[in-house]
């Protein structure tokens, strides 16, 4: 089944504070009127932040600012599979003007479920959902916040504060930077993550180093038969890394296997 690679913009408000995010209605094709986010294909010899700006220009005509990566979509469509990355961006300059949808709309959380979405961009809405919901998230303009789905799991470097005073790597630094009171804290406000910790970091994986596109690198699992592939922010990885490079994974860092 051929697979198509395309890029998405879940566009909001603010990357600082999110409380609206924009969608539109397809306006063509056998899912006119169901509901997505904007963007398109990537073109041969581009970068999947430049496509989605391009895309974005193209099609809503104004500029936009791309954040932090959210996750890839895989979905298997009649005729082709879909591999959809997946941003957080804001308008920077323009208006949003409609030249392919039918219709859109700034969906506050409440309003996530209010549309008919498109097979594959359903499976944003529960990352949208999170993010939406929580208090001590603050975005990276440079794309250092991420998040991705490997099915068990979601992974990723997230940058959190305590009352914009105390910012923390959480898979890095957690729980080490932060007092005691703050750990329970979080560990009270975030159960998930709390029980995540506890077994995550116990965990070793290993890695090989399939290819590098611009500040991201996709790693494929070599301690077990897959082929699915990881996309890692470069700024997560050893510095010198390149295709091929074996990578071990413990304690939540990445290191070079010589």
């Amino acid at each position: 089944m051929k697979t198509v690679k395309v890029v998405a913009a879940v566009i909001c408000d603010s990357l600082e504070d999110i409380t609206k995010i924009f969608a539109t209605a397809r306006g063509y094709g056998d899912f006119k009127g169901q509901w997505e986010f904007p963007g398109g294909k990537v073109e041969a010899g581009e970068g999947p932040r430049d496509a989605l700006k391009r895309e974005i220009r193209e099609e809503l005509t104004a500029e936009i600012e791309v954040g932090s990566f959210i996750c890839t979509v895989e979905h298997d469509y009649p005729t082709f599979h879909l591999s959809m990355d997946c941003f957080w961006a804001q308008v920077k300059t323009g208006e949003l003007v409609l030249k392919e949808a039918e219709d859109a709309r700034w969906l506050d959380f409440e309003d996530l479920d209010s549309v008919e979405w498109l097979p594959a961009d359903i499976k944003i809405i529960e990352y949208i959902r999170e993010r939406m919901d929580c208090p001590w998230y603050k975005d990276d303009p440079e794309g250092k916040v991420w998040w991705l789905d490997n099915g068990r799991y979601r992974t990723g470097e997230h940058i959190f504060s305590f009352d914009r005073k105390t910012e923390f790597n959480l898979f890095a630094d957690y729980p080490y930077c932060l007092s005691k009171e703050q750990v329970e804290l979080f560990d009270k406000e975030n159960p998930f993550w709390a029980d995540f910790f506890k077994e995550r970091k116990m965990e070793t994986f290993y890695y090989i180093v399939e290819s590098i596109e611009s500040d991201y690198a996709n790693l494929r699992r070599t301690d077990i038969e897959s082929d699915d592939l990881k996309l890692v922010a470069r700024a997560l990885l050893p510095p010198e890394i390149m295709e091929g490079t074996k990578l071990k994974y413990e304690m939540m860092q990445y290191s070079i296997i010589e």
